[in-house]
């Protein structure tokens, strides 16, 4: 069913939050996300989520526990070591290893966390690398005006147009 333009697809903090998490679409999205990452194999990459809907918590975690095939790549704006990261993300991940988190200043990887070195090589032809912010010494992916930029270099778009003479 296609939304109208009064439908509410955003829930804003409120006290009625939680009870509207629970009513039509959101709890139809929520069975959703269940049934899509409960079986088989399932790769989810999460991009600008603050893991602070403990309902979308316990699917997302529950089903990493439970399906080993299922696995997540999650790219963060903010620290891990941000008190609301550590607590919504970095505990419940402890011990599931197919769970990847990229912050700016450390990486979750298996169960491993470390801060991240800068790159070691120069990017080709004297571009900069789009996965990292060479003046703050961060990674930057969890930034949403870097992700399409690294997108296209990934799939090769950029030759691609250049190629076709439109730059």
């Amino acid at each position: 069913m296609e939304p109208s333009t009064t439908d509410d697809l955003m829930i804003f903090p409120s006290r009625e939050k939680y009870s509207d998490s629970r009513r039509l679409p959101f709890v139809a999205l929520h069975d959703r996300l269940r049934r899509l990452t409960a079986a088989g194999e399932c790769l989810l990459l999460v991009a600008g989520y603050s893991f602070s809907d403990q309902h979308v918590n316990d699917i997302f975690f529950g089903n990493l526990r439970a399906n080993n095939r299922f696995s997540a790549t999650v790219l963060l704006f903010d620290s891990l070591k941000k008190k609301e990261i550590e607590q919504n993300l970095v505990t419940p991940a402890r011990g599931i290893r197919n769970l990847t988190v990229y912050a700016p200043d450390m990486a979750l990887i298996g169960g491993v966390l470390a801060e991240w070195s800068r790159p070691t090589t120069k990017p080709p032809s004297g571009a900069k690398w789009p996965f990292w912010d060479e003046a703050a010494g961060k990674f930057a992916l969890g930034n949403f005006s870097n992700l399409p930029t690294f997108l296209r270099e990934f799939i090769g778009a950029r030759s691609l147009i250049t190629a076709a003479g439109a730059v």
